[in-house]
């Protein structure tokens, strides 16, 4: 084995002074086990620093969060290759510096992106003609574990994103990963015992659970005459060890996982009933309380035929792509019929305005959190009983479209620095059913010209959801070619007057909506100059099939103080910002 390998590798041991506890067992045994460790040895800390020389302190103060503190922690080193671990990672027998070099040595001829030195969960399949190591499929849920593994160091650093914890790296990084061509491999394990018999680095996986010390690791402590001292996070009860111990064990750890599963699928049917029970009762308070939308929208319903018919897209047409002309054709005829006050659950709005049941928004949530007080995020996402939105999260009354829209705007806020009292125009292209506008009109606080510019049967909901909300004295439909656009109001615009306003604002925003359209409407957007707005929000995919223009917005987009970012858990999308 090439005596070079071990200068082009370190070890890092990802922990904060919160965990300092874990630092004596955690370093007693790692040298007990593999005293020859070939790898410098750096331990990711805050203010503290274990006390031994061979341990290399890399103190980040304050603490900034899981995955920044990781990535300043590899930029300050040059290593090409790391192997991860976590300060409860607590080794149980010897390491083979053998069977380490020789996996590093394949990691980098088989240019892979991670190689798992404990197989949990392990490969989904043969890997060339090793018999030992296998690859994980891309669409794995756990493709991205941080269990112990050896990591190509920019490989690791890409799938990082500001302000996710390691439970967010691993679901969501498991997405991002999807994008990387390069294999992810692991170590094997049993293929017929429910055992990781196999490990290249045998240890307790994980030593510290929720916040407590694993019963079992004690016990083990204690036979290896390891005192804990100082640490006042407890153990947890016997009862859950040995559940978790009993489902690791063959033939009754099968027996065991059939029983889990069969339980956790009464316990989803028990979560939907009362997910649906929950959301009925939630919805009777918002009709109670905002009882005077069911009034609005009675009194705007008569209105939507004429708007309809007066806004109709006469000579724009044939610029729809055909995605959208089929939903058009879906929507108009339903609701020609008959506007139900629930219309938010029509199955193309729920297919093309709603997210649904994402994990990755609970990111976006805990994002949120960290910049707006909580009093403040309930009044700017507590939803409205206009349209009888789906409500997804109990704590702010509030759907997950409005905590994906509310997050679009504070990370824009966030990244550009910008002033929203400055902001006293936006123009908006593709407003759905205005819910975007709302969250905007409330976190400004003050009224402003808000222009939504979209196809007629959009810009007729709008006008009736916004209404509704606001009342009609704050909506502006421009429905004749002689109406203007009305300061302090949202403007809806149907896209069929479009060319009659010579539009100007200050912010232009287009989440998606831009690069789901047609070149010739794009162009008409780029010609006006974003409508001379000095200020963007943009958010477009990859282009496909359905969307073939949708990656003309990064080469459209131009000027000075462009901030182009990655959405780490939508692989293939972008935000602009300017």
């Amino acid at each position: 084995m090439p005596e070079n390998l071990k200068n082009k590798c370190a070890i890092f041991v990802s922990s904060c002074d919160a965990f300092s506890d874990a630092w004596e067992p955690f370093f007693k045994l790692f040298f007990r086990y593999w005293p020859d460790c070939p790898f410098p040895i750096f331990l990711i800390a805050n203010q503290l620093e274990y006390n031994d020389k061979r341990v290399k302190a890399i103190k980040l103060y304050p603490d900034k969060g899981w995955a920044i503190n990781m990535r300043e922690s590899l930029e300050k080193f040059n290593y090409p290759y790391i192997i991860y671990f976590q300060e409860d990672y607590f080794l149980k027998t010897a390491v083979d510096n053998k069977r380490i070099l020789n996996l590093l040595d394949i990691l980098i001829k088989e240019r892979a992106g991670c190689l798992r030195l404990w197989p949990s969960p392990g490969p989904d399949k043969n890997f060339k003609n090793y018999r030992d190591i296998g690859q994980i499929n891309e669409d794995s849920s756990y493709r991205v574990s941080l269990q112990a593994a050896i990591w190509d160091k920019e490989i690791f650093k890409d799938l990082l994103v500001s302000g996710e914890t390691g439970r967010d790296m691993e679901f969501s990084g498991s997405e991002r990963s999807k994008k990387i061509k390069s294999p992810f491999l692991s170590v094997t394990k049993s293929r017929y015992l429910k055992l990781n018999n196999n490990p290249a680095i045998d240890y307790f996986c994980t030593g510290i659970v929720k916040g407590k010390w694993n019963y079992g690791v004690i016990n083990f402590f204690r036979k290896q005459g390891i005192e804990i001292k100082g640490s006042k996070r407890g153990v947890e009860s016997k009862k859950r060890y040995r559940a978790r111990f009993l489902r690791g064990l063959p033939v009754f750890g099968i027996f065991l996982g059939f029983y889990y599963r069969a339980l956790e699928k009464i316990k989803l049917a028990l979560k939907n009933n009362a997910y649906k029970i929950k959301s009925k009762v939630l919805i009777i308070a918002l009709f109670f309380k905002k009882y005077y939308q069911k009034k609005n929208f009675n009194a705007l319903k008569r209105e939507f035929a004429d708007n309809l018919k007066s806004a109709a897209a006469n000579g724009f047409k044939q610029h729809i792509i055909p995605e959208w002309q089929e939903n058009l054709k879906a929507v108009e005829n339903d609701f020609k019929k008959n506007l139900r006050f629930d219309f938010l659950r029509h199955p193309v709005i729920q297919k093309t305005m709603f997210i649904g049941n994402k994990p990755w928004v609970a990111g976006e949530l805990d994002y949120i959190e960290n910049k707006f007080s909580a009093k403040r995020i309930k009044d700017l996402l507590e939803e409205d009983y206009i349209g009888k939105p789906f409500i997804n999260n109990w704590k702010y009354l509030t759907s997950n479209n409005s905590i994906h829209h509310l997050y679009h705007l504070a990370r824009y806020l966030d990244k550009t620095n910008s002033d929203l009292n400055k902001i006293n125009s936006v123009i908006e292209w593709g407003g759905g059913y205005g819910n975007f506008a709302k969250i905007f009109w409330r976190l400004k606080k003050a009224d402003c010209a808000y222009v939504i510019i979209d196809l007629p049967v959009f810009s007729c909901l709008q006008f009736i959801y916004l209404g509704s909300i606001f009342g009609k004295d704050k909506v502006n439909f421009i429905n004749s070619r002689d109406k203007k656009i009305a300061e302090g109001k949202i403007n809806i615009l149907p896209i069929s007057f479009l060319k009659k306003f010579k539009l100007k604002g200050d912010l232009f925003v287009s989440t998606w909506a831009i690069s789901e359209s047609s070149a010739f409407f794009q162009d008409y957007a780029v010609e006006q100059g974003w409508f001379d707005s000095p200020h963007l929000l943009l958010a477009f995919q990859s282009s496909s099939e359905k969307f073939p223009f949708a990656e003309r917005i990064k080469e459209l987009v131009k000027g000075n103080n462009i901030i182009s970012e990655d959405i780490s858990f939508l692989p293939g999308n972008k935000y602009i910002f300017r």
